[in-house]
């Protein structure tokens, strides 16, 4: 008993320290993703353990019958014992109210499901059980539905088994999506206003070609190839432009490079500041639930300013300032957690057009951002 207190005190003191982060996770229950349902063991409350085969098997049963009619996204039963013993949560609790909202809570659950049996003989004096189920709403904090029935234990046990989960799941029927709901809720989500807002920091592997600019009336300096190139960037998107899953996108970009250039067989130390805004067309496509792809096609102009030190009579200190139309075609892999906070792995390919000719250089950044 001391055990178990301590152990209600640990998870009040744990979910009231988490209240914040709880209050993100629900944002998760928009209208096209897919609900998380924890299915419990059973809990055996008779006294002969030739029946705990059952805890399981129940509990298997329920998710069959669910996973036939609904979609949602399942907790392995392999984590949903780890974590409640991790927590020690004692067995004979698995039933109750507490454990399903703490551990909905703590898992960013939809709906968590439990129940108990226990051994109780048949009218006809055959060896039968007793089940009660309980479906909890972990976002509304409520109980919607208890269920209470009878087995036969028998050779045709597992039969039954599939049929009281079928009726176990017909009483989730008010909480869980089938699959043409689901359909539904996502074109209806999809056809709202999609907004993102992105942090990105980048990493370019350059692979400039030979050009030259002017620095003077005797001088000819020519651009060398350079290797790694940071940088920062700041997108906006909004989506449903024309169709639900195409937006347009604008960004602005910082580069800081350091470069040599060479001039009339001299070696020049120069650093590059390069700043681009650019505007372009993007498209939606969901891989997944969370997982999706939003390529990016932008056009725009950078503003480049190049301090040169130089180290011969002919070469003085000066600054270089250079405009330039700037071309980007970006694959953004995302990843949305918590509902409104995406994260985005972005391989890109960016090209310089200036006098004439072509400057590229090929890179990979990474994103945080905000959906709303």
């Amino acid at each position: 008993m001391t055990r178990r207190l301590e152990a209600q005190k640990t998870c009040a003191v744990t979910r009231a320290l988490t209240a914040i982060f709880i209050y993100a996770s629900c944002t998760i229950a928009v209208a096209a993703s897919k609900p998380r349902v924890a299915i419990l063991p059973w809990v055996n409350d008779s006294d002969s353990p030739n029946l705990d085969y059952l805890s399981d098997s129940i509990a298997d049963a329920v998710r069959s019958e669910l996973t036939k009619r609904f979609v949602f996204i399942d907790m392995p039963s392999e984590k949903v014992t780890k974590i409640l013993g991790k927590n020690e949560m004692q067995k004979e609790d698995w039933a109750t109210s507490t454990v399903a909202f703490q551990l909905g809570t703590w898992e960013a659950q939809s709906v968590v499901i439990s129940g108990r049996f226990r051994a109780k003989r048949r009218p006809n004096g055959k060896e039968g059980i007793e089940i009660t189920a309980n479906i909890f709403s972990i976002y509304k904090k409520v109980k919607v539905s208890q269920f209470k029935t009878e087995a036969e234990v028998s050779a045709n046990m597992f039969d039954a088994l599939a049929k009281i989960g079928g009726n176990i799941a017909e009483l989730a029927k008010d909480i869980l999506p089938n699959p043409e709901q689901h359909r539904i809720a996502e074109a209806i989500e999809l056809k709202k206003v999609t907004n993102i807002a992105l942090f990105r920091a980048r990493l370019a592997f350059a692979h400039f070609p030979t050009a030259s600019a002017d620095l003077n009336a005797t001088s000819q300096v020519t651009t060398a190839d350079f290797s790694l190139v940071p940088g920062i960037s700041l997108e906006y998107r909004r989506y449903a432009i024309f169709r639900p899953e195409i937006g347009v996108f604008a960004q602005v970009d910082a580069d800081y490079r350091k470069q040599d250039l060479t001039g009339r067989g001299t070696t020049i130390p120069s650093t590059l500041f390069v700043f681009t805004g650019m505007v372009g067309p993007t498209y939606h496509y969901a891989i997944a639930d969370s997982f999706y792809l939003s390529p990016t096609l932008g056009l725009g102009y950078s503003y480049v300013s190049i301090d040169m030190k130089g180290i011969d009579s002919s070469i003085y200190v000066q600054t270089l300032k250079l405009g330039t139309l700037t071309g980007e075609f970006r694959a953004n892999v995302g990843y949305r957690i918590f509902g409104h906070f995406v994260v985005e792995l972005a391989p890109f390919a960016r090209a310089f057009f200036y006098s004439g000719k072509i400057i590229t250089d090929v890179g990979v950044g990474v994103s945080a951002g905000y959906k709303f």
